[in-house]
């Protein structure tokens, strides 16, 4: 925002404050004010009303105390009950009671007459007490609860004896709407009456009180009109009977609408004046200094000094001359530091191209071992990025990634005065492997107060994988000459086997036993093919492939395994797709392959367990799934399960060589394995087939 902008708001915001406050203190002091006379005068309403009430009971008492039926009449059963009735009636009519009442001490009514109030009784005779009224006294307050709700009344009474029997004498006044209506033009405000907090009756509609145990003054609506009343327990004769006064706030509010209204109109004229004068004083004072700011900005842009036009002789005209020498000498320095920066950003930029390419870890160390710097390729390493390592140790970085030799943190300390290529840490990324590095420590800055050190981790993982392939590669070789040398010997006791198989077969006569010889001489056949496919295993010919069923295969094979299966008590869920197409894979290797696929499930399985088979086609592959509820596989070795020579049971029990011939022959019969183990829970392998070209 510009300096005249800002000065203008400034201006403008200091005139909007100050009309504001005043306006706001002046409608806030206007509606306490307002408040303040509305409770003083609901206070004086509530004592004016409070005196009417005593006026009336004390003027009921002194006309029950003067009831003429004391003197005229002798309450004998030879008295008519209509000349009682005549004599109370002219009583009555003369009273400002609603209801004369007369009853002997059994509480039989005698006389019971009402004033404009045809019906039943409007109080209750159990109510009425004898004792009540044994000595002088006011009236008093009593509720009765009617079907339209509680009503509230006023009752007075005397007792007296006639005729050797005592009687009783009382006036009752209602306390209903229409009184309340005659209150209200006696004492000049609102009236209602509250019972423990329920309505009763007022000259106002019915409206919600919050009962209180002391007094209070608040504000309510009546009919979507505000009003403000005043409350204060008139009489312990009914419990929290309230007497409640009340004044209607609407002219209250019309005339602070009006108030209201007419400070804004006020406000929204000063405010145009205001920004009017503040627009021309801000024109005048900040001319100068617009000069000053386009200049300044001129030279920001174009880098040249042009001539300043502001030749005043205030302050503005010194600090134009001040920024005109400023600016020259800026410029001259500029340029050198911008040929300065130039060649630091191409030294940055390259030497920041050779580290991040650099295909070795690289990592910049404080003297406390914290990390400083890493580049891309230690990143990468440690599966994770700069922010995070930033600061941290870099033992504790690489224990997190990494596990030493045993099981244990095996990084040298950086601070060993000298570490050459001898210094090789074998460590192993957790759940990827074994990683081999070299490191190197060097020291940087000797000479600055605080020194560092650079630490280089140079991944030789792959020449030691390398070497690892040649020495299976030897191991193959010399298997191979030892399979030679071996197929001979072998072949001849198969063949003499092979002969008495077929001479007990010849001879035998059961055909479960039959049965049995056949599969041996099956076997023993499948025996030599093996043979024959071990000496020329790495350079067997896929000339001529032939289309094998895979759900004849796997049967045979569990046919084969089923000694071993109930030997474990293993169970065997095969779920075959009676709907495949033949695969394009030998049946002999196929057969090789189901059967290194379901021993491993066997081995890895101790006692009880079972064994999934599933088979299923997929467009143009057949998938054979089998999963075991074995022992797993770590997630560290399961990138190693396919190595020759690599096996987790103990010596003796495998030459490690299952999956890895397995793998090959999958591959180059075109298909695909796939591993995926929990360990301690379960293992699933996964082969993917291609289907023959001739069932296409």
């Amino acid at each position: 925002m510009r300096l005249k902008n800002k000065l203008l708001v400034g201006i403008l915001f200091t005139l909007l404050l100050q009309i504001g406050l005043s306006g706001g203190f002046t409608i806030f002091t206007f509606i306490n004010q307002t408040r303040m006379l509305s409770e003083e005068e609901l206070i004086s309403g509530w004592k004016r009303a409070r005196y009417a009430l005593e006026r009336l009971k004390h003027r009921l008492y002194r006309e029950i105390i003067t009831f003429p039926l004391f003197t005229q009449l002798d309450f004998s059963p030879s008295v008519s009950p209509d000349s009682l009735e005549i004599v109370a009636g002219n009583f009555i009519g003369n009273s400002e009671a609603d209801s004369l009442l007369i009853m002997d001490k059994k509480r039989n009514k005698l006389v019971d007459i009402q004033r404009g109030i045809p019906g039943e009784l409007l109080l209750p005779i159990e109510i009425i007490d004898f004792d009540d009224f044994r000595f002088p006294r006011n009236a008093f307050y009593s509720i009765k609860t009617a079907r339209g709700g509680r009503m509230l009344f006023l009752v007075t009474g005397v007792t007296f004896e006639a005729g050797g029997e005592r009687y009783i004498v009382c006036l009752i006044k209602k306390i209903d709407k229409n009184f309340a209506i005659a209150l209200k033009e006696e004492v000049g405000i609102n009236i209602a009456f509250f019972a423990e907090g329920e309505f009763i009756c007022s000259d106002l509609p019915e409206f919600a009180f919050r009962k209180q145990a002391e007094t209070v003054t608040e504000q309510t609506k009546i009919s979507d009109v505000p009003h403000i009343l005043f409350s204060r327990i008139i009489s312990t004769d009914v419990r929290e009977l309230s007497l409640v006064v009340l004044k209607s706030l609407l002219n209250q509010k019309i005339y602070l609408r009006q108030l209201i209204t007419s400070f804004a109109i006020a406000f929204i004229i000063t405010f145009i004046f205001s920004v009017m004068i503040a627009a021309v004083m801000t024109t005048y004072f900040i001319s100068p200094f617009s000069r000053l700011y386009r200049w300044l900005e001129g030279y920001l842009q174009t880098g040249e000094a042009n001539a300043l036009d502001i030749h005043t002789g205030d302050e503005v005209g010194f600090l134009a001359k001040t920024f005109h020498r400023m600016v020259g000498k800026l410029i001259e320095e500029e340029n050198v530091i911008r040929k300065q920066l130039t060649e630091i950003s191409f030294l940055h930029h390259y030497t920041e191209t050779i580290v991040s390419n650099l295909q070795a870890g690289v990592f910049v160390v404080r003297e406390d071992s914290r990390i400083e710097f890493c580049n891309q390729y230690a990143q990468d390493i440690l599966c994770t990025d700069m922010e995070s390592i930033k600061n941290r140790k870099i033992d504790e970085v690489l224990n997190e990634c990494f596990i030493g030799q045993g099981n244990s943190s095996n990084f040298p300390d950086i601070f060993h005065p000298e570490l050459d290529e001898a210094d090789n840490t074998i460590l192993k990324v957790k759940g990827k492997g074994e990683m081999r590095f070299v490191v190197k420590v060097i020291s940087l800055g000797e000479d600055s107060e605080e020194r560092k050190y650079l630490v280089m981790l140079e991944d030789i993982t792959r020449t030691e994988r390398l070497w690892q392939r040649l020495l299976v590669a030897e191991k193959i070789s010399s298997l191979g000459f030892l399979a030679a040398g071996m197929a001979h010997e072998i072949n001849n006791p198969l063949g003499s086997i092979l002969s008495h198989v077929n001479f007990l077969a010849a001879c035998e006569q059961d055909e479960e036993k039959i049965d049995s010889l056949q599969w041996i001489e099956k076997e023993i056949r499948r025996i030599e093919t093996i043979i024959k496919r071990i000496l020329s295993f790495s350079r067997c010919s896929t000339n001529h492939v032939l289309g094998s069923d895979l759900n004849q295969v796997i049967s045979d094979v569990l046919q084969l395994a089923r000694y071993e299966l109930e030997k474990k008590t293993i169970t065997v869920d095969y779920l075959p797709d009676r709907d495949l197409s033949p695969v394009k894979i030998h049946p002999e290797e196929l057969k090789q392959v189901i059967l290194n696929l379901i021993i491993n499930a066997l081995q890895a399985i101790d006692h009880k367990g079972s064994i999934k088979i599933i088979t299923m086609q997929r467009e143009k592959d057949i998938i054979v799934s089998v999963v075991d509820t074995g022992m797993g596989i770590p997630p560290e070795e399961i990138n190693n399960i396919f190595d020759p020579f690599y096996t987790t049971r103990v010596s003796g029990f495998g030459m490690g060589l299952g999956l890895y011939i397995s793998y090959v022959i999958i591959k180059r019969a075109g298909g695909d394995i796939q591993v995926e183990s929990t360990q301690g829970e379960s293992t699933r392998v996964t082969v993917t087939l291609p289907i023959s070209e001739e069932s296409l």
